[in-house]
């Protein structure tokens, strides 16, 4: 009986945590969101980084076009990967209020979830390393 209870308490724990179907196969489908042009302007700078300018996330079927979010410098790398870029450039992120739904990228490139834009900020340009 008890083992009955630990294993039921266990999987309640875990299913917590559960991710949408939608935010499932977009964190595992790396090849959807790699090397994406959703943005509203790039540039190549002198030093050879690379300036991306009110970067944005599609939905896979092509609908939408959401403003991202950041809540540290954890997923700036992530976003470099996002958009085919190296690593982050310290301190060359700017924020702009952002409204309604706000799209979380992961360190690694993914989709992570939706924020909501009344307590976050978009994010409005950064630098990545070639």
């Amino acid at each position: 009986m008890k083992k009955l209870f630990l294993a039921s308490l266990l999987l309640g724990s875990i299913s917590s945590y559960a991710m949408t179907e939608f935010e499932q196969t977009l964190s595992e489908n790396e090849v959807l969101l790699q090397g994406s042009k959703n943005y509203e302007a790039k540039h190549v700078n002198d030093d050879g980084s690379i300036t991306i300018v009110k970067p944005k996330f599609s939905n896979p079927d092509g609908s939408g076009s959401l403003r991202l979010s950041v809540e540290n410098d954890s997923n700036l790398a992530g976003i470099c990967k996002l958009f085919g870029a190296g690593s982050y450039v310290s301190n060359s992120s700017r924020y702009e209020s952002g409204s309604g739904t706000l799209v979380r990228i992961s360190n690694n490139g993914t989709f992570e979830r939706f924020d909501s834009a009344s307590s976050k900020n978009a994010l409005k340009s950064l630098i990545c390393r070639p």
